[in-house]
């Protein structure tokens, strides 16, 4: 597979094709130092086979869990720490530039372009060359300036946030003028040689916002400032549903705007956005679209992505659900709901502790199947009894609603991994008391499923009232009541 081969970034040689985004994880402390928990989750995805992992660092701003800080020497032996890690299996380590609560459309209190003061723009050009330089003497292997998403460079860029009259504003080139000073400011502070990615939106999706035609502009601006490749992703917070696209979104939907760039300029171009299997990222750069792909969600499902990509294994692919990527305000950090390993790298292990041990299962929906794979590579000795003829549980009818089948990526996968496994799944099969009696396991798990909770509401059994179950297995069955 082409994806698989070795490329390179100015001088930085990658192994693959295959980098892990930066992504806000909220796995640092509450003043914005690497933890144990960030370190097993970037272990994860670099013994998976990443070559390179892309990790947010704030250059400025108060510091927080989002993103590890790169604001003072303070914080160094953090990063040492996640370069030692990347270390062990070949893998660069790159910081994206990535200021603490600087993003408009977000933050009512942000400064925009319009408002900001000549001072405050050396202030910003004077940091993100200052973070640079710190990463280079850690020894990092590059850095990323994220000018997408309306962070304070994507601000200027945007004819959407700018309206400046000034030198930085106005027309494409001024527009671009303080991403030029600070391409030009961390080649000058990092030097020359240290590699260097620019990421930007290819269109921002919303009105008055930019378009793929003038990002085009922009992207030879940036290569001649001396941008050693470009990142191209999409969309603003205003259009958020293509920042982080739902499940109906098609998978590779941003691939065109990469290979506009890609087609404009010489140096490497990287692929971003629901790129979601092996064989989807070998076509964007067989093809030409692209020089690298960008696996981001996709790398939070299955950590393995890349190591299952070249052993030509199932991978557990991404959802779209965006249920636990997108920080979630109850578990205060992202999680997966296609991997519950997701974050809890550290936390749990799946150690070789099921000695053969009997294990049966009533119930192939998403939990019993789950569990079978799990203590299946623990060691145990498991066998899965489904009374339906097929595996799904509940999961089959929420595959049925417009735009969610991809929900039945959850059984899917789940199924295929049992029969790599050896793992006996019975249809037609009800767990009843004298089986358990008969078979004596060692451990039963009931994973029977559910029934809705309905509340004690007045007409609440009117016949015209349906449960979505109820409403769903009526329209899978194409009948009516």
């Amino acid at each position: 597979m082409k994806c698989l081969t070795p490329a390179s970034i100015g001088s930085m040689q990658l192994k693959n094709r295959f980098l892990f985004p930066s992504m806000c994880n909220f796995y640092c402390d509450d003043e914005g130092f690497v933890t144990p928990r960030l370190e097993a989750y970037v272990r994860a995805r670099v013994q998976g086979g990443a070559a390179a992992v892309i990790m947010p660092g704030s250059p400025h701003g108060k510091p927080g869990p989002a993103r590890p800080a790169l604001s003072d020497p303070r914080y160094a032996s953090g990063w040492r720490r996640l370069l030692d890690i990347c270390r062990e299996k070949g893998c660069r380590l790159i910081v994206q530039i990535h200021p603490a609560k600087a993003q408009a459309g977000r933050d009512p209190s942000v400064l925009l372009p319009d408002n900001m003061p000549r001072e405050k723009i050396r202030q910003i050009v004077s940091s993100y060359a200052a973070c640079a330089r710190a990463a280079r003497e850690i020894g990092l292997d590059g850095a990323e300036i994220h000018g997408a998403h309306a962070h304070e460079v994507a601000q200027f860029l945007s004819p959407y946030y700018n309206h400046r009259t000034d030198e930085y504003g106005g027309s494409v080139e001024r527009r671009a003028a303080l991403a030029v000073e600070v391409i030009r400011a961390i080649k000058r502070e990092a030097g020359a040689d240290f590699p260097l990615i620019f990421r930007i939106s290819g269109r921002e999706m919303i009105p008055g916002g930019r378009e793929i035609e003038e990002t085009v502009e922009v992207a030879r601006i940036l290569e001649a400032a001396g941008a050693d490749a470009l990142h191209v992703s999409i969309g603003m917070p205003q259009s958020e549903e293509y920042i982080s696209a739902p499940m109906d979104v098609p998978d590779g939907f941003n691939v065109e705007n990469a290979a506009r760039v890609r087609a404009a300029v010489k140096i490497p171009v990287i692929a971003v956005d629901r790129i979601n299997t092996p064989e989807l990222a070998e076509r964007v750069i067989k093809q030409g679209a692209a020089d690298f792909v960008a696996v981001g969600r996709g790398m939070l499902a299955d950590p393995e992505f890349v190591n299952k990509a070249a052993e030509g294994k199932p991978v557990r692919m991404c959802l779209g659900c965006n249920q636990g990527c997108r920080k979630s305000p109850a578990k205060k950090a992202i999680y997966c709901a296609q991997n519950p390993f997701t974050g809890r790298e550290a936390a749990w292990n799946l150690v070789p502790d099921g000695g053969g041990r009997r294990v049966l299962i009533a119930g192939a929906g998403v939990a019993g199947l789950e569990a079978a794979v799990d203590l299946a590579r623990r060691g145990a000795c498991v066998e899965v009894w489904e009374k339906r003829p097929h595996a799904g549980g509940l999961m089959e009818l929420a595959c049925i609603p417009p735009h969610k089948d991809a929900m039945n990526r959850m059984i899917s996968w789940r199924v295929e991994e049992l029969r790599r496994l050896g793992v006996r799944v019975l249809y037609g099969r009800e767990v009843t008391p004298a089986d358990v009696m008969e078979r004596k396991p060692d451990l039963l798990i009931v994973a029977t499923g559910s029934e809705p909770a309905i509340p004690p509401l007045p007409g609440v059994d009117h016949a015209r009232v349906l449960t979505a179950d109820r409403a769903l297995t009526m329209l899978r069955d194409g009948r009516q009541e």
